[in-house]
């Protein structure tokens, strides 16, 4: 068994007073930046938010499981106030779109991020602004979740504000297992036939 290199300790010790050099945190912190997850400075979500775009990318990149609602709102609150300053209505409704796809990004659980909590949320706060255009896309929910997601919207949309949304989730719902006995009739119909 070969022995073990000697170690020069004073070579040592300056690699790791290097290593602890890249590490630190520059004192002060420059302005519109934070500490991240990993203690290096990032981008601040509020520098983020100084235009529509940026508002885009800190809906898409700062909200993560465990977000508050607070921030979630506060981030969707940032993201109309930019859009409003916007002349062209156009472009208002492209941005929008954005958003939206970006909601149901969120939500994807084969694409996209798989979060629950947050889409859930995130839809909220869009239909406040938007409501026949998320209603229209209730539909679409279980495909990017699960049929569990209307559920727990139902359970979130306490008051009056939501008594839209809760009507076209009760319809899907209602659509669906109304399929669902048909193809279950069809079915034991078949196996009827094949067992005679």
């Amino acid at each position: 068994m070969p022995l073990p290199l000697p170690l020069d300790t004073g070579s040592l010790a300056s690699f790791v007073d290097g290593l602890d050099k890249m590490t630190q945190v520059p004192t002060p912190i420059p302005s519109g930046r934070q500490l991240g997850e990993n203690g290096c400075p990032e981008v601040s979500l509020d520098e983020m938010c100084k235009d529509v775009e940026g508002c885009l990318l800190a809906i898409y990149s700062g909200l993560l499981r465990g977000s508050p609602d607070e921030q979630i709102k506060g981030l969707f609150d940032r993201f109309f106030q930019q859009v409003d300053r916007i002349a062209d209505d156009v472009k208002k409704a492209e941005y929008c779109h954005y958003l939206v796809a970006l909601v149901f990004h969120t939500r994807d659980c084969r694409g996209g991020k798989g979060e629950r909590k947050i889409f859930r949320h995130m839809l909220l706060q869009s239909y406040k602004q938007f409501p026949r255009t998320i209603e229209s896309l209730v539909h679409y929910i279980p495909y990017y979740g699960y049929w569990k997601d209307l559920n727990e919207l139902l359970v979130d949309t306490v008051g009056e504000e939501y008594e839209g949304l809760r009507r076209v989730i009760y319809n899907v719902m209602t659509e669906q297992i109304s399929c669902d006995i048909d193809n279950l009739n069809l079915w034991e119909l078949d196996k009827k036939t094949a067992e005679e």
